[in-house]
């Protein structure tokens, strides 16, 4: 299976340290669709690289800091979702590539979420994930999920997680307990220190989309895109500072022994505290 992280480069819009500006409707959804063609542009080319499953990173459709935007935000988000929705169907069934997209999503009663929608190779919408741990400021306008899924591929076992719930152990290994073969996340805080973890403890594959910062290359404790194999090796991994297509060639299903020592030895009778 070739899977594709798509890295981005972020634009003005995810200038989280030194905002500095308000947002018009116009403003804001021109540095939008500039984001979304810039993914657009990757997925093709990913698709040319043979992909079988493509990943962005996470809410690549947003609209800046909600606070900094002079209109509502989730109208721009509900007028603009299906078209950039349908952009991805096409590209799916035309590159015959399945394609994991993180976006925010917004419903008619205005709810919004920070989601991630499955278009299969055939450019169906076989389903999606709704981030279920919601990070600093996302509280205040998103609406969190409240399940983890996993889909069944011709592949094997694929689950999703975004961003800020790979930090809680307790994600991952809901999906890895439903037969997670591999889990994706569309990222923009992805951590070497986590990755391997998630990875190692529960015996699976672990790949992030994760998004190059706007104003820096990434640094510190984040890491580029990733996969990372059960073992909790890293397999292959992206630029720090560079956009572009990262590319690996797994057969996700050959985690099941690793997945079976991890799990085979498990006492969840003993565990009743985390439940409380």
């Amino acid at each position: 299976m070739k899977i594709a992280l798509i890295q981005t480069k972020q634009n003005e819009l995810y200038d989280f340290e030194n905002p500095g500006k308000y947002w018009s409707r116009r403003e804001a959804h021109e540095k939008q669709r500039e984001m979304i063609e810039q993914n657009i542009r990757l997925l093709e080319k990913a698709g040319r690289l043979g992909a079988d499953l493509a990943v962005t990173s996470e809410a690549v459709n947003f609209a800046g800091p909600p606070e900094f935007y002079l209109d509502d935000y989730a109208e721009l988000i509900w007028d603009t979702q299906r078209e950039y929705e349908e952009e991805f169907r096409k590209l799916a069934k035309q590159a015959q590539m399945a394609v994991i997209a993180g976006m925010y999503r917004a419903e008619q009663n205005k709810k919004l979420y920070n989601s991630a929608l499955f278009w299969n190779r055939q450019g169906e919408l076989v389903g999606g994930y709704d981030k279920v741990h919601l990070a600093g400021s996302e509280k205040q306008y998103l609406s969190p999920g409240e399940d983890y899924r996993v889909f069944d591929t011709t592949f094997g076992k694929i689950g999703i997680g975004i961003c800020w719930d790979m930090q809680f152990p307790e994600c991952a290994r809901a999906m890895a307990l439903q037969g997670a073969d591999l889990i994706v996340c569309p990222t923009w805080g992805w951590e070497t220190v986590y990755g391997p973890a998630r990875a190692y403890e529960n015996g699976i594959y672990v790949a992030a989309a994760m998004a190059v910062p706007y104003r820096t290359e990434t640094q510190g404790l984040r890491s580029p895109s990733q996969i990372i194999g059960p073992e909790g090796k890293t397999l292959c991994s992206g630029s720090v500072k560079e956009a572009g297509v990262v590319m690996g060639d797994v057969k996700i299903r050959d985690c099941k022994e690793f997945r079976r020592l991890r799990m085979s030895d498990r006492r969840p009778e003993t565990y009743y505290i985390l439940y409380q």
